[in-house]
């Protein structure tokens, strides 16, 4: 996907490059200005941080991280692993290292940031492959309380474990 950005450094776009990398070009000169390297795997979404919230861009992937960077110097400036297991498991075979080369099974939940996006209030929505929609603020208003988390918490687990999607 492409993205544009504004901001002090001219007007930029983004796009993806390779499996994991992202590019960050100008408009008016056509030159990649940044490379952002730093998820594991495969980006799958970018969504831009408007000016009036700091500017830059935020991308979510297959290794499960939210990465938010800045766009004038291309710095990762956070990175939130969100916590998905999705409901379907895959087999990793790993060989050990006995003479008769046993293969070792382990689950490995699938784990996807599928989308990403900067609500206007700056806080950040990630959808993941366990179907959950999960939001990331730097609010101190409107992040929950441990009492509320400790009464909350195990219902939206209960109910996240018994939805499916038939």
């Amino acid at each position: 996907p492409l993205r544009h950005l504004g901001g002090a450094v001219g007007k930029i776009r983004a796009d993806l490059f390779r499996f994991s990398t992202i590019r960050l070009w100008s408009l008016l000169s056509g030159e990649c200005v940044h490379t952002l390297s730093g998820h594991d795997s495969f980006v799958y979404s970018l969504a831009t941080i408007p000016d009036s919230l700091g500017g830059g861009l935020v991308s979510g992937g297959e290794d499960r991280t939210v990465r938010v960077w800045r766009a004038a110097d291309g710095e990762c400036e956070q990175t939130i692993t969100v916590p998905a297991v999705s409901g379907k498991q895959s087999w990793r075979s790993g060989v050990t290292s006995t003479p008769r080369h046993e293969k070792s099974s382990n689950f490995c939940a699938a784990s996807i940031v599928w989308c990403v996006s900067v609500l206007s209030n700056g806080d950040i929505a990630a959808g993941a492959s366990d179907g959950l929609v999960r939001l990331y603020t730097r609010s101190k208003d409107r992040i929950a309380s441990e009492a509320d988390l400790a009464v909350r918490l195990p219902v939206l687990i209960a109910i996240t474990w018994n939805w499916s999607w038939s």
